[in-house]
């Protein structure tokens, strides 16, 4: 019998819905989160709505800019209570 494959589809949509879900968490317009990453303000609303996808580049940023991981907002995994997240990526 097959082994059940461990590999994790990441749907634009499920990640644009947690990225808009973090960025009102932190009370972060659109426009704001669109100067942090570079880009204009109808990107990141594609983004969110998941008909446009991040770049890693764009994941790293985000995370920094929204203090969580890079887990959070690809997958939606947050750290345990009470420690940070270890997945920060620096940027060039």
């Amino acid at each position: 019998m097959p082994r059940p494959s461990k590999i994790k589809v990441i749907s634009k949509e499920e990640v644009g819905q947690r990225l808009r879900a973090l960025r009102t968490e932190q009370a972060m317009s659109q426009t704001r989160l669109a100067g942090i990453l570079e880009t204009t303000q109808s990107n990141v609303s594609g983004l969110e709505r998941g008909t446009r996808s991040l770049t890693i580049h764009q994941v790293a940023r985000v995370a920094k800019a929204l203090h969580v991981s890079t887990d959070e907002i690809l997958l939606g995994v947050k750290p345990a209570k009470g420690t940070k997240p270890n997945g920060f990526v620096q940027d060039r």
